[in-house]
């Protein structure tokens, strides 16, 4: 049994992985982001909506 209230030394990140950290991980992919993270729901994983600002040329209207 692990002696970590939140779990041993492999799973303590997931217990440290919040908003800041996904946002910061998506932005140093290239994405600029609007700063929305929206938590889903999820039983067993952290899952996250996170909106993607797009320049206004980038944008398709149907219209």
């Amino acid at each position: 049994m692990s002696s970590y209230v939140w779990g041993d030394n492999v799973t303590q990140f997931f217990y440290e992985l919040g908003p800041e950290t996904v946002l910061s991980a998506v932005e140093s992919l290239g994405f600029k982001t609007t700063g929305r993270c929206l938590p889903l729901n999820s039983m067993e994983n952290r899952v996250y909506e996170i909106e993607i600002d797009l320049p206004a040329e980038n944008i398709k209207s149907e219209s």
